[in-house]
């Protein structure tokens, strides 16, 4: 391997050499020391690098070498300092190097090969982490990219947006809308301006830190929304029902429960004020990227304030009245929050499943394909408080809409019909949904099948041992035990793995 990468640096060293009209021996000196720096380096031997870049620089400045030699061998001397964290040293070479940069740029003798350097030395500042560095490196870093490729280039703007994003993290939200917007600045002026981008771009961002729990940079970005949202002449002032919204779910994730109302109601005053068919379009654009917190409150437990913002976002898309797919979402994630709360009532649950479901059914729906599980959900409904009602219906009904009638999420439901009829301590019936289950689960390829076969044998087991069938019992615990340790010599993160043993 070191052989390839010394082989790669005298490839370079050579392009260097090129087209030199000096003696041989400095630049002969001059290209050993930078290929034991870059050997060292590439090795981890950051002191020995230094020294060897460091005698690379002083031959630069003592011999008549190209004008090229001494700014590459500032950038890679500047470069191991900033891998070892000396950045006050590194500022003082990179100094030099821009100067040498501007001056020779100046005077039409900017060799590629310093620019290649400079590059090379903007990643290794972008790449230092340290806290205590991590913004001067990468104001550094913005600053040479735009040296080398111009301050419109995407290599310089994705810069800029890392640096913004540093300062988002840093609750520094002054410093961070200014960056963000002088990025889109440089874009309106490269692309055409679009009045609503930079908006949309702290949207985003709000939801995001949303997401991350950076709850008030969150609403410093969103009011910074909806201030350019009421100055807007474009279409983001139809986003305002959903901006206050955001506004809303933000506080009730802090326990700010009269922020929380009169941002909803503010809300759903401006949802009220939408108009024609485009601007309901666009207003349901924005409220539903208000699903994503809501979905993440559920995946984290937080099922209250799950609830609470998802009846909300179905009374605005009720309100701005478009298709009935809009209203999917909020009903499958309600019924996801309502069955994982033990304080709400089942038919709280199947109203909203059914709800989901007649939506699902409708002539040319895009979530036909979710019938199945939506039908299986539905037949996991606490059996006593509906009498059995979609124990008998939904199961059958989930099996129907099911394409491949033996496949994995067909035998699945076969797995939780089968276990509902145990739960109520109907053995017979649990007993010949899960033996059809395991005729299919055994027949599916071992890799395809994840814990199934694994669950429903155990599952057969505690039947077995409940009534008093021991060594029935005990047979099938021990093939569902090797079924549990083949998944997991092929690393299966597939399901239902219903008993937790992966």
């Amino acid at each position: 391997m070191r052989i390839k990468v010394a082989l790669l640096f005298w490839l370079i060293l050579l392009v260097l050499s090129s087209h030199l009209s000096v003696s041989a021996a400095p630049i002969d000196e001059w290209q050993k020391l930078m290929l034991d720096g870059s050997t060292n380096k590439f090795d981890g031997q950051y002191n020995i690098a230094l020294q060897s870049f460091s005698k690379a620089v002083a031959l630069a400045q003592k011999e008549k070498l190209p004008a090229k030699c001494l700014p590459i061998a500032l950038c890679r001397v500047a470069a191991v300092e900033v891998i070892t964290n000396r950045i006050t040293k590194a500022d003082i070479h990179l100094k030099r190097v821009v100067d040498l940069m501007k001056q020779q740029k100046d005077a039409g003798i900017l060799d590629p090969q310093v620019s290649f350097w400079a590059a090379a030395l903007s990643e290794e500042y972008m790449s230092n982490t340290k806290p205590e560095n991590r913004e001067i490196c990468l104001r550094h870093a913005c600053y040479l990219k735009g040296l080398v490729y111009g301050g419109t280039h995407r290599e310089c703007l994705d810069c800029l947006n890392k640096l913004a994003g540093y300062y988002i993290d840093q609750n520094k939200m002054d410093k961070a809308i200014h960056f963000l917007t002088v990025v889109q600045s440089i874009m309106d002026t490269k692309y055409g301006k679009k009045p609503d981008a930079l908006g949309e771009t702290f949207n985003i961002l709000a939801i995001k830190c949303r997401l991350e729990h950076k709850y008030d940079q969150a609403k410093q970005l969103e009011l910074a929304v909806i201030k350019m949202a009421n100055e807007s002449i474009g279409d983001l002032r139809a986003g305002l029902p959903a901006f206050y919204s955001f506004l809303g779910m933000n506080a009730l994730a802090q326990g700010k429960a009269a922020e929380c109302t009169e941002y909803f109601h503010k809300a759903l005053a401006e949802c009220s004020k939408i108009r024609g068919l485009k601007n309901r379009k666009l207003a349901a654009k924005y409220v539903d990227l208000l699903i994503a917190p809501s979905s993440l409150d559920i995946h984290q437990a937080k099922l209250g304030v799950a609830k609470t913002e998802l009846k909300h976002i179905l009374t605005m898309e009720q309100m701005l009245a478009l298709s009935k797919d809009s209203l999917y979402a909020p009903y499958t994630l309600l019924a996801d929050a309502v069955i994982c709360d033990p304080s709400t009532r089942t038919e709280e649950y199947v109203g909203y499943l059914n709800n989901a479901i007649a939506i699902a059914e409708l002539p040319n729906s895009c979530f036909a394909k979710d019938i199945p599980d939506l039908y299986l959900r539905l037949g996991l409904a606490n059996p006593i408080e509906t009498k059995f009602k979609y124990l008998k219906v939904a199961f059958p009904k989930a099996l129907e809409a099911e394409k491949d009638k033996h496949g994995f999420h067909a035998t699945l439901v076969l797995f939780w019909w089968g276990w509902q009829y145990f739960k109520i301590k109907n053995t017979y019936l649990a007993t010949q949904k899960l033996d059809t289950a395991l005729k299919q689960a055994t027949a599916l390829p071992s890799a395809n099948r994840g814990t199934l076969l694994a669950d429903v044998l155990q599952t057969l087991a505690q039947i077995a041992w409940s009534s008093n069938k021991v060594e029935m019992g005990q047979s099938f615990a021990n093939q569902s035990a090797n079924e549990i340790q083949l998944q997991k010599k092929l690393n299966s993160k597939l399901g239902p793995d219903f008993y937790h043993r992966l």
